[in-house]
């Protein structure tokens, strides 16, 4: 697929396909994650997300949508794993609460990206990847 050629539902069905696998293990097997704290957070409703988005003021995209309502709310993927969509504490965890994408902004006054950059992971290193809620195609930011 290049630029030119439009991302199709099909597109984002099989990335979420390959995505589960990832997440969840193929075949009941979990992948190793490093220092994350297990399984993937179960997925939320449809609910939660419009609730996470009335707070953060802006529609996430499609395919973010799909990730958290199909795959899980967060605590699998790259780096320091997917930010959760509410607020979730592990107790057996070397970091009490899981990074919560709906308030990392209130967190941190004055530091960081406007708030319609959604927090998506750490990058390490002081680094962190985000995504725009309103800019078209929602591109992503390091």
């Amino acid at each position: 697929m290049t630029d030119a050629t439009p991302r199709t539902a099909a597109d984002d069905d099989a990335l979420l396909e390959k995505l589960h696998a990832l997440a969840w293990g193929a075949g009941g097997a979990t992948p190793s994650r490093g220092s994350l704290p297990g399984k993937p957070f179960p997925p939320v409703t449809l609910a939660e997300v419009e609730h996470a988005e009335q707070k953060l003021g802006h529609r996430l995209p499609e395919l973010l949508r799909r990730i958290y309502t199909e795959i899980g709310d967060g605590g699998f993927g790259p780096e320091g794993g997917l930010a959760s969509l509410i607020q979730r504490s592990i107790p057996h965890w070397h970091v009490q609460d899981w990074h919560c994408a709906t308030t990392v902004h209130d967190q941190r006054p004055g530091w960081g990206p406007p708030a319609s950059w959604f927090f998506l992971t750490g990058g390490g290193c002081t680094m962190e990847w985000h995504v725009s809620l309103i800019a078209i195609d929602n591109p992503v930011l390091l």
